[in-house]
């Protein structure tokens, strides 16, 4: 008997559910918030992607937080990838709470255009969903040190003790990383445009 005549039949005796069982019940993953700090000065440099996701499974409904980072100080550099699981993270919820207090923005008059900024301070940037927006609509802010740059600061230092360097698990399948390459964090929190 040829070797995938073979496979084919022992497959076929194992019972179905088995079978599809491998596949079944995905957990579903919304990226609901993206915050990018990038830049610095004096030796420190930091490239750090967060992605805050809603992952569904089963009936439970999970906050988890994953990010890639890269930190340069004064020629030491470090690295790391780590996650959060919500259920385990109590300071998680007001971090969150608190991307809906920021202020409300709005455009300069064209004639009181900054002219430029130099600053040691890296740039940080939040994406999410615009309030009382349809599905899709997406804001992103961008400070150097400003409401954003002082959330995420703060923010920092109330998920410190949360992260851990496995994934999380959701049910009994691990969440896959959305942030596994350089190139994935790169990539995440750019808002769709059409050509």
């Amino acid at each position: 008997m040829r070797p995938s005549a073979l496979l084919s039949t022992l497959l076929g005796l194992l019972p179905a559910t088995t079978v599809a069982a491998q596949g079944a019940d995905p957990p579903r993953i919304e990226t609901v918030y993206t915050v990018k700090q990038q830049g610095g000065g004096l030796g420190i440099f930091v490239d750090q992607t967060v992605v805050i996701q809603s992952v569904s499974r089963r009936g439970e409904t999970v906050w988890v937080v994953e990010r890639r980072e890269r930190r340069q100080n004064v020629g030491r550099k470090t690295q790391l990838h780590q996650w959060i699981d919500g259920r385990r993270c109590a300071p998680l919820k007001d971090v969150l709470a608190g991307i809906a207090r920021l202020p409300p923005v709005q455009f300069e008059r064209a004639d009181r255009r900054d002219r430029g900024w130099v600053s040691d301070t890296p740039y940080v940037t939040l994406t999410g969903p615009l309030a009382n927006g349809r599905a899709g609509e997406t804001l992103a802010r961008v400070d150097l040190a400003g409401p954003v740059s002082r959330w995420w600061r703060d923010s920092e230092a109330r998920l410190a003790a949360c992260w851990r360097d496995g994934p999380v698990s959701v049910g009994d399948a691990a969440v896959p990383a959305k942030l596994a390459t350089d190139e994935d964090a790169a990539a995440a929190g750019r808002l769709v445009t059409n050509p």
